[in-house]
């Protein structure tokens, strides 16, 4: 999936990432990979047709985005995708095949490996950035001013008395949780799972850029809506889909896997009424045999978040 082009100034800002490219070769106005979604990079060369050496970046996004990055590249077949980095057109390959792997490669014409190496050098800086962003987040804070939220949300007379669930928007707590920015998603994914509390779709709705994460099924209500958004959301997080689960040890591992990697602590077992709501829910049918282990996972699951 590699086309060699130079770098083609633009003439309007666009945030650093991969864009589609329309059928009149402009790139779209909004990318469907931003650097923020790059999980790690790597440095490498190559000859040319000429022999010439050629010097690139090899990457790879997040977990999260791979099913996005498959499915546009699966529509970009025979098309071209740009990569823009400060204000140029670094690279614009031409798509072969769908791409499952989350890979992408960022290759140069023949130049002074210096460029690419300072476009790496940026790259990696901001990954870090980002990964430090994500870690500290003030769940404490976070889950202090959610709970006031629910509260005000159930006491206030401006959403007492109405049926718009964006009339969440206009409470006090609401700002506070938006400007926590985007690390606070998993948090809301977790309070989502609870059905009186569809009214934080508002919230995930305004921080979350994934279109293929959210819900736009709106004809069978916002409970549903809800529901569907944590499915897709931890789907996602899965990279797989929950019939693709053959066994509970196959579930098991999942979830351990997950608390593994997201350094999540065996925390408090779930209480019947909730381990019976999941089982219904995400299809964990024959949990008598299930692990007391695994239910303390699962309840970090729900309660820290992915």
């Amino acid at each position: 999936m590699v086309a060699i082009t130079g770098c083609h100034t633009l003439k309007k800002v666009y945030v650093d990432g991969w864009y589609t490219v329309s059928s009149r070769d402009r790139i779209v106005s909004e990318p469907f990979i931003t650097v923020r979604d790059f999980a790690e990079l790597r440095l490498d060369s190559a000859p040319d047709p000429n022999g010439r050496m050629i010097y690139g970046i090899i990457g790879h996004v997040r977990e999260d985005k791979v099913q996005l990055w498959a499915d546009v590249t699966e529509k970009s077949i025979g098309k071209t995708i740009a990569f823009v980095f400060e204000g140029q057109i670094i690279t614009q390959p031409m798509v072969n095949a769908r791409i499952e792997s989350g890979s992408f490669s960022i290759f140069l014409p023949p130049r002074s490996p210096g460029d690419i190496k300072q476009i790496f050098r940026k790259l990696s800086e901001e990954i870090e950035k980002n990964k430090q962003d994500t870690t500290s987040v003030d769940w404490e804070r976070f889950h202090h001013l959610f709970d006031a939220w629910v509260q005000n949300y159930r006491t206030n007379s401006l959403t007492q008395l109405s049926s718009n669930t964006s009339d969440a928007s206009k409470l006090e707590q609401y700002p506070q949780l938006l400007q926590m920015g985007k690390k606070i998603v998993p948090g809301i994914i977790v309070r989502l799972s609870d059905r009186n509390l569809f009214f934080a779709l508002t919230l995930y709705d305004a921080l979350q850029d994934v279109d293929s994460l959210k819900s736009f099924d709106y004809s069978k209500g916002e409970q549903f809506r809800a529901q569907e958004t944590v499915r897709k959301y931890l789907e996602a997080m899965l990279q797989r889909k929950k019939r693709i689960f053959h066994s509970d040890s196959e579930k098991i591992q999942g979830m351990e896997n997950l608390a593994i990697k997201y350094g999540w602590g065996i925390g408090t077992l779930l209480g019947a009424k909730r381990k019976r709501f999941l089982i219904y829910k995400y299809g964990l049918r024959n949990y008598s045999g299930i692990s007391k282990k695994f239910w303390s996972v699962e309840w970090n699951f729900y309660s820290i978040g992915v």
